[in-house]
């Protein structure tokens, strides 16, 4: 008999990623969304998504990123910080309940800054898997998807 396969569900939170972890324990594999496969095997995608990496990693659950090669970059990025974007700091702040949160009154103090990156870095180590329309490769693959020239620049 077929394994019984659970229906896909985009988990989002506002705030709330401590939902992520039941969630995730209900699913056999984690297929994150992708802005850029990076030549070093990073992949580049929108805040909190290597969280989501990260726990599913640590499940055992693997990570599978679904990637066409004209998203393929020859930039090296090794973190989140370098060639970001940055995002209103204030929408940090929302909760759930409209509660204030600990950090309400960053204005206040005045050697504070609030910080709000759009995209975020997941590591190689964490990927299982990158399908593309080619194949089924390791992230770590990109360079040589970049040389064969599969991607036209």
């Amino acid at each position: 008999a077929p394994a019984k396969v659970a229906p896909t569900q985009e988990v989002t939170d506002s705030c709330g990623r401590v939902e992520i972890l039941s969630h995730l324990k209900l699913y056999d594999r984690t297929i994150p969304p992708t802005q850029s496969l990076r030549s070093s095997g990073i992949n580049a995608e929108y805040g909190g998504t290597a969280l989501i990496g990260l726990i599913s990693s640590t499940y055992n659950k693997p990570v599978i990123v679904c990637c066409e090669t004209y998203k393929f970059s020859e930039r090296v990025q090794t973190d989140s910080i370098l060639y970001n974007e940055l995002a209103d700091p204030d929408s940090m702040l929302k909760t759930l309940n409209e509660e204030d949160t600990p950090v309400s009154n960053w204005r206040d103090c005045p050697n504070t800054r609030l910080v709000n990156l759009v995209y975020d870095t997941t590591p190689p180590a964490l990927v299982s898997i990158v399908i593309t329309e080619i194949a089924e490769l390791p992230c770590t693959s990109a360079p040589v998807v970049l040389r064969r020239g599969a991607v036209k620049m």
